[in-house]
C-alpha cells in the first residue's frame, strides 16, 4: 500500500497513519484496509487529515519533530530545524566543556596558570559557538546537516 494518511496533532507534530491488514484481516482488499484506518486509527482531535503517498513524505527523520505538512505533503520547517540542531550542537558542546573542566582542575592543582589559560580559552570558544554559528545560510535539511563547528569535528 503506497497511500499514507497524514495529519497534524494538537501539539503541532505530524503523525503519519500507515494502513494495514491485522492478522484476521487479510481477506480485507487494500481499499478496505485503508477505509479501516481512516476510521478506527484516526484520533478525534487530528488537524487537517489528508491522504497522501510514500513520496511526499521525507525519508530522513533527522529533523522529524520540525515537520509540518500542508495539502498532502510533509515538509521541514527550516526554522525548527535549526533551533533542533543547534540543540544537539549543543548537547556536544556542552560534554566537551565538561572534559575541558577536568583539565582546569589538573591545571589549577598543579598551580599551572599557562595550561589553565589555555584550557580557558579553549572553553570560551565552545561558549561562543551559539552566538557565532550561522544556521541561517542552510535552506535544506541536507544543507544544515553539513553545518557543524570547527571546534567539534570528530564529536558529532
Amino acid at each position: 500500500m503506497n497511500r499514507r494518511i497524514i495529519y497534524t496533532r494538537p501539539d503541532g507534530g505530524v503523525s503519519i497513519v500507515i494502513p494495514c491488514k491485522g492478522i484476521d484481516e487479510q481477506h480485507l482488499s487494500d481499499e478496505e484496509a485503508f477505509q479501516r484506518a481512516m476510521v478506527k486509527s484516526m484520533p478525534a482531535d487530528a488537524l487537517n487529515p489528508q491522504i497522501t503517498t510514500v513520496d511526499q513524505i521525507p525519508t530522513d527523520r533527522t529533523f522529524r519533530n520540525a515537520w509540518e505538512h500542508g495539502g498532502d505533503k510533509v515538509r521541514v520547517n527550516m526554522e525548527k530545524a535549526r533551533g533542533i540542531h543547534l540543540d544537539r550542537i549543543r548537547a556536544v558542546r556542552d560534554e566537551a566543556l565538561t572534559k575541558l573542566d577536568v583539565e582546569t582542575m589538573i591545571a589549577v592543582g598543579k598551580g599551572d596558570t599557562g595550561a589553565r589559560d589555555a584550557v580557558e580559552a579553549q572553553k570560551q570558544k565552545l561558549r561562543d559557538i551559539p552566538q557565532t554559528l550561522d544556521l541561517s545560510q542552510a535552506t535544506t535539511p541536507e544543507e544544515l546537516k553539513a553545518i557543524w563547528p570547527a571546534e567539534l569535528k570528530g564529536a558529532e
